[in-house]
């Protein structure tokens, strides 16, 4: 079964916005709901009743209204480790699901269930070329650095939403309950390490870092941030929201600090097994990657070597004939010194090429000074909103002050990216389910595209034409990179030659061997995107982007099908 996405947490200033507002009638799919199925549409429905376990606390963040979907408001959240027996079940329940979908005939389905259907047996097809235990231990790593539970956590607990006081209690039950959380992911790591799947040296150093970079930091912007959010909470009294914030400071300062202490202790600890290598080292870890590129860009691996060498090619020649333009000064994409205005100018600007959204109500918020150093290198980020929302105010954040080259950043996560791309697929009523299965080569390819797209828009769009192709160029050599550590299993000193041009031999080698695949999704998902608008290119661009964002989260094959059924 794909994996539903975590919890998505991206983030943003102090002020409402509201932009992209407009008169004009914002259409559904597209597709006929002519002799819809009922029982397919109830069954379809029911699946969102079945995603979440009460004490999950991913409910919080996705559904706003959890008692609507059968949840109860009365469980604490919690955070644990999935056992093999929870993933086993999992995975038999996935493939129920597959087995129910496919004994509906397609035929019988209106135009728009058909397209349900199809995401749907995609996206749960039962994986059979990998034993189960080794798919467990190779995917089941809250440990990561980069998507895992210690850099996330403090984003978690930031972002996380009061909306009554059982709310408050769960959110202070999970501050409690960090340490010993933190334990069991040790305890898991060593029999990770034990069976042969455990995190590679370099991985544990990355995680490590991310640790102590928390234990030595500023915590205070989640002790200002429970404040404002419990102010903000009807139903409490004011003497228990007090005693609420004292416990939420005390548990912070304490709790939450021993936790992040012992959990780099633990670290240390661990008896390692794993060698300084790619995903290749392990059981089944080339054919996990090769699984992973399949399901991000819908290619077999020689395929996608060949595609990701072709790309290699044309972005070198591009970079070349271009490279007189390049220029990074600031000055190449806007003016404006306010990011707020940057968004507002690209909602105006982008009016001509992308459908129009109802109201899109957002805030931008600066990330107070004591969450910066724990968000490291993040330019910014955009905050998925619960999906049983379709009017709410959108999130974003910016790290730091803002200069002209964030111009992209904020394209990419804002507006015409991410908060334009989900708000445009909430108004398609396409079923819930849908916004929760991981298809990310379709929204990091989206949101890489536009990247590519709204360089039209710069201020010097030459410059910012060059840019871009250079900046793919070099991620092109990154993806040849990271095929050839982690399917074909070339130790760095076997990459040593080609991976210099990047300066930090080290850095480049650790971030490809212990993310494996991680760039495919953004950069060969934006160049299915640029493929799909250089074959469709005598298409008005307004018409052709409405196209893809009416399909919604898919597999290539099938925004493949659909593009093409609407623009021929």
């Amino acid at each position: 079964m794909k994996k539903l996405l975590n919890v998505l947490l991206v983030f943003v200033m102090a002020f409402t916005l509201v932009a992209c507002s407009s008169d004009e009638e914002v259409s559904t799919t597209g597709l006929s709901n002519d002799n819809e199925n009922k029982e397919f549409t109830k069954y379809v429905d029911s699946m969102i009743d079945e995603v979440f376990d009460e004490t999950d606390y991913s409910l919080n963040y996705f559904l706003a209204d959890k008692e609507k979907f059968g949840y109860s408001d009365d469980v604490l959240y919690e955070q644990s480790i999935p056992t093999f027996e929870d993933f086993k079940v999992s995975q038999e329940q996935g493939d129920a699901v597959y087995e129910k979908i496919k004994s509906f005939k397609r035929d019988d389905l209106s135009e728009q269930q058909q397209l349900t259907y199809d995401v749907l047996l995609d996206a749960y097809e039962p994986v059979k070329d990998i034993p189960l235990e080794d798919l467990y231990y190779l995917t089941t790593n809250d440990l990561d650095y980069n998507h895992g539970a210690p850099g996330n956590i403090p984003f978690n607990f930031y972002f996380y939403t009061f909306r009554n006081e059982q709310d408050v209690k769960s959110y202070l039950n999970l501050l409690e309950t960090t340490e010993s959380y933190f334990g069991e992911l040790i305890a898991f790591e060593q029999v990770r390490q034990d069976k042969g799947f455990g995190m590679q040296p370099m991985h544990i150093a990355k995680t490590k870092e991310v640790v102590e970079t928390y234990v030595s930091g500023d915590h205070s912007f989640l002790i200002d941030s429970f404040k404002t959010r419990i102010d903000e909470v009807d139903g409490i009294s004011k003497k228990d929201k007090a005693a609420y914030i004292k416990k939420n400071e005390e548990l912070v300062n304490g709790t939450l600090q021993t936790a992040y202490t012992n959990l780099a202790t633990g670290l240390d600890n661990l008896q390692v097994k794993a060698l300084d290598q790619g995903m290749a080292q392990y059981a089944n870890g080339k054919e996990l990657f090769a699984k992973q590129i399949k399901d991000t860009t819908g290619m077999d691996i020689e395929e996608y070597r060949t595609y990701v060498n072709d790309m290699a090619t044309h972005y070198l020649n591009e970079a070349q004939e271009n490279y007189s333009n390049i220029s990074f000064a600031s000055s190449v994409y806007t003016k404006l010194k306010d990011p707020n205005e940057v968004l507002e100018d690209l909602s105006k600007k982008t009016k001509d090429d992308f459908p129009a959204v109802r109201d899109l109500e957002y805030e931008m918020e600066i990330v107070p000074e004591s969450m910066r150093k724990i968000l490291g290198n993040t330019a910014a980020a955009y905050f998925v909103s619960p999906i049983d929302e379709v009017h709410t105010k959108e999130r974003m954040i910016l790290n730091g002050d803002f200069t002209g080259e964030d111009f992209s950043t904020i394209a990419h996560e804002g507006y015409p990216g991410h908060m334009y791309q989900k708000q445009y697929y909430k108004e398609q009523e396409q079923p819930l389910i849908r916004s929760l299965l991981d298809y990310s080569g379709y929204t990091e390819g989206w949101a890489n595209y536009v990247q590519f797209f709204t360089t039209k828009y710069a201020l010097k769009p030459e410059a910012a034409k060059a840019n871009d192709l250079a900046e793919r160029w070099q991620y092109c050599l990154i993806l040849q990179a990271d095929l050839e550590i982690n399917y074909d299993g070339k130790t760095k000193e076997e990459m040593m030659e080609s991976l210099k041009i990047f300066g930090d031999i080290d850095e480049i080698y650790s971030t490809l061997a212990v993310s494996p695949g991680i760039f495919a999704e953004y950069y060969v998902g934006g160049q299915k995107f640029i493929d799909l608008y250089e074959k469709y290119d005598d298409v008005d661009p307004k018409k052709f982007h409405e196209a893809i964002l009416k399909v919604g989260p898919a597999p290539f094959s099938v925004v493949e099908e659909y593009v093409e059924k609407a623009l021929k």
